[in-house]
């Protein structure tokens, strides 16, 4: 999204909202602190959290209070709090029925998010076309999904609900094969000989390094997927998966080659693509360049990030290197 032609952009992720109400019929009152106090003046009783309430004047007060702001933020206490995912499917068609917001950016996959849009544009099954794109956490959640029902019947109209994601991670199953098939597809276009297999090669150099690191956690992702089905929990899902850890987990683990091969290549890759850039636009136009340039920047970020996570040879984790890691994702998902 080079240009922000559009008067509105709503942004969910991980945050904070308060919501105030009065308490309970014999509940001691708490003692009332400075926030508490801000909370009690402030706060505007919400009537109803349930999505299907067509009745939303109850959120009238938010007109004013957003005015004319390009971008509001919709937090949530935990990431599995249903109540507050069904608050916010009620906020979110208000803002986009009453206040003309038409963009909702997810915390999952900027790459991902683009076959979620896809798929509720093109008809797929809405709770299909969310778990193609966005976390479990919200596409497999009961109070989300008439979000998505409502994103999907509003794609016919003149005014749809656009789905987009933020983040630099692949967060949907078979994504970084999708994208590895686009990337190869993307680059084999274009019509200079010389440009076309340098991208070709540094493509394919990238995406064999990343492979390796995602092999490791592709698999224990299916490990842990067979131990649920098989029931175990406890002691007994705790050994097996430090067994899994000791055999294939220990063989499948990536090495700081790895990551130094995906580091150079989506490099010199980008380089490439931003110096001879009119070549590329000229394949496949502005905003699709400006996407893929993007995702490989992600694709690097991701690859770091892995293997200072499960890397063989990575660093011991200390409070420091989780801060690396956060701020590695943060900086990509910022740009």
């Amino acid at each position: 999204m080079n240009q922000m032609s559009r008067r509105a952009f709503l942004l969910t992720s991980s945050g904070f909202i308060a919501l105030s109400g009065r308490p309970l019929a014999g509940q001691d009152r708490p003692a009332v602190g400075p926030v508490q106090a801000w909370i009690a003046e402030h706060a505007v009783p919400v009537g109803s959290i349930n999505s299907s309430d067509e009745d939303d004047r109850d959120l009238d007060p938010l007109i004013v209070a957003i005015g004319s702001a390009r971008v509001v933020q919709l937090g949530e206490p935990s990431h599995g709090a249903g109540s507050s995912f069904a608050a916010k499917a009620r906020l979110v068609r208000f803002l986009h029925r009453r206040m003309g917001f038409d963009v909702l950016a997810w915390e999952s996959g900027l790459y991902d998010l683009r076959s979620t849009q896809a798929g509720l544009r093109g008809g797929v099954n809405a709770l299909v076309a969310a778990q193609s794109g966005i976390l479990g956490i919200w596409s497999r959640a009961e109070q989300c999904r008439p979000l998505f029902q409502y994103a999907q019947a509003s794609q016919g109209s003149s005014h749809p609900l656009e789905m987009a994601g933020f983040d630099m991670q692949f967060t949907a199953e078979g994504s970084a094969d999708r994208f590895a098939t686009e990337l190869r597809s993307f680059v084999g276009a274009i019509r200079n000989p010389a440009v076309r297999s340098a991208a070709i090669g540094l493509a394919d150099r990238a995406l064999a390094g990343f492979g390796r690191i995602n092999a490791f956690v592709e698999a224990r992702r299916r490990h842990s997927l067979e131990i649920s089905q098989a029931g175990l929990s406890g002691a007994e899902r705790q050994q097996a998966t430090v067994d899994w850890e000791t055999r294939e987990g220990a063989r499948l683990r990536p090495v700081i080659a790895d990551r130094e091969l995906v580091e150079q290549a989506s490099d010199e890759l980008l380089a490439l693509m931003t110096d001879r850039r009119a070549l590329f636009e000229q394949a496949h136009g502005a905003r699709e360049t400006g996407f893929m340039i993007r995702t490989v920047a992600n694709l690097r970020g991701y690859a770091a990030n892995l293997h200072a996570l499960h890397g063989s040879d990575r660093p011991p984790n200390s409070p420091s290197s989780e801060v690396e890691r956060e701020n590695r994702r943060d900086a990509l998902n910022a740009a």
